[in-house]
């Protein structure tokens, strides 16, 4: 995921969006560690 992030980085995008069920509570801390956040739900993601 670092490596993800740095490519988007230098390829100019400016935010990434990733969908995760909010009951995959370990998914969803992960990418809280990662520095994403919530911006809100759309059905089970």
């Amino acid at each position: 995921m670092h490596e993800i992030i740095k490519q988007a980085e230098s390829d100019g995008h400016r935010s990434l969006s990733l969908s995760v069920d909010p009951q995959n509570t370990s998914v969803v801390k992960l990418y809280q560690k990662l520095g994403f956040v919530n911006w809100g739900i759309s059905g089970t993601s």
